[in-house]
């Protein structure tokens, strides 16, 4: 502040010391072109010719400047691309904090035909789905691909995910059954391509290119071991609900079961992701033996709650030394309800009905439920308590409306 009061003071004494020089001061200067004359002071023509020195010395370095910035197209391009830049940053962080409007309206103004338009088109169409406007999304998509023509596949896979979004199956599914694959040294085209089979249902097609994938340079472990986990699961799960599929024997079913369990990573295989679908279709296949056997080693390496669940839900075989091996898991884990569930459900099948009804009430203090009113209801039923097991039903269908009610 006291630097700025100074520098005013002496600008001030400065113009004084120049009026007084002008005005006091002897001598003067005439300058006569033809029939025109102009007379000033002595300092007055000094002062002018100072003032045309240094507007002479500020236009030859303007000029310098024009002249290493390439002219002032240069400068005007120069400054566009600031401009660009500051808008894909802001509809870059609106995209991050999940502001959709704002990133599609940023993102879209602010793409051309540079190194970054391409992530940016793509994002401008990702921001048009989210906040429903999809006509604006896939004219996104269709300008990304007039203006990258040879990566129309990406733009693709994105239309296909809109697709997905706005429910037209079908054309969605069309479209990325359309998409080469081409391109093996692009894991995040293939990942792309993986995912958009799989939110497709196209178990097979995903389970295919998974091979190309793992052989890519580039792509991380981590997130293959996630995709390959998804496609068995998805491919297993698939493959239960089909398995009373009446136009195979059970023996060829058997046989497909088999073949898809070899072509799983034999690191996956211990995964409960995985063991979970498989037990349900060795059940489905009759091989419910087989499955507890699975489900009992499984359960040695590490404790899962929803293997347990399965365990007692696989009703043949029931015998004595299932209902001791899954009460010696209770000593370790005395309050997991879905065990405690499937103790009930060994219990009436072996038709332990005062064991199974304490069983299931435990479950039913830990983690109330219509699942667990339901399994008592049944209890009551074989136990000739007519009565009761219809007042249990009637509680577990109150409960699953309520329940229901308070999710819409």
């Amino acid at each position: 502040m006291r630097t700025y009061l100074l520098a005013l003071v002496l600008a001030l004494m400065l113009g004084a010391l120049l009026m007084w020089l002008m005005q006091a001061g002897s001598g003067y200067v005439l300058v006569s072109l033809g029939q025109t004359a102009v007379e000033m002071s002595f300092w007055s023509a000094g002062i002018l010719l100072l003032m045309l020195v240094v507007g002479l010395y500020c236009t030859i370095a303007l000029a310098g400047w024009l002249a290493r910035m390439g002219g002032l197209s240069n400068w005007w391009r120069q400054r566009r691309h600031s401009d660009r830049q500051q808008r894909s940053q802001v509809g870059l962080r609106a995209y991050a904090l999940g502001l959709w409007d704002m990133a599609a309206e940023q993102l879209q103004s602010a793409s051309d035909v540079s190194s970054t338009a391409s992530v940016q088109l793509l994002l401008a169409a990702r921001a048009q789905a989210k906040i429903g406007n999809f006509e604006g999304a896939r004219a996104a998509v269709e300008r990304y691909k007039t203006v990258f023509p040879n990566a129309a596949a990406d733009a693709d896979l994105i239309l296909a995910d809109i697709l997905i979004d706005e429910q037209k199956f079908a054309e969605a599914k069309a479209l990325v059954a359309a998409i080469k694959s081409s391109d093996d040294a692009d894991p995040a085209r293939l990942s792309a391509l993986i995912k958009a089979h799989i939110r497709c249902n196209q178990w097979p097609q995903a389970a295919a290119l998974l091979p190309t994938l793992g052989a890519a340079r580039g792509v991380c472990k981590a997130s293959l071991a996630t995709i390959e986990l998804h496609v068995y699961r998805g491919q297993l799960s698939d493959f239960s609900a089909l398995s009373e599929e009446a136009a195979s024997s059970s023996q060829l079913r058997r046989e497909r079961l088999d073949e898809l369990w070899k072509r799983i990573p034999r690191g996956l295989k211990k995964r409960h992701e995985l063991v979970a679908p498989y037990a349900a279709c060795l059940d489905s296949l009759g091989a419910g033996a087989e499955a507890k056997t699975l489900l009992i080693k499984t359960l040695k390496t590490g404790w899962q709650s929803e293997l347990a669940g399965l365990f007692g839900s696989i009703q043949q075989p029931t015998t004595d030394k299932h209902l001791a091996c899954a009460e010696n898991w209770l000593v370790a884990h005395p309050k997991d309800a879905h065990l405690l569930i499937a103790l009930g459900q060994i219990c009436r099948r072996l038709r332990f009905f005062v064991k199974a009804i304490d069983y299931l009430q435990r479950a039913h203090g830990l983690s109330p439920s219509p699942r667990v009113l339901s399994e008592l209801a049944a209890v009551k039923a074989d136990m000739g308590d007519a009565a009761g097991s219809a007042r249990l039903y009637r509680e577990g269908l109150l409960a699953a409306l309520s329940s229901r009610s308070d999710t819409d």
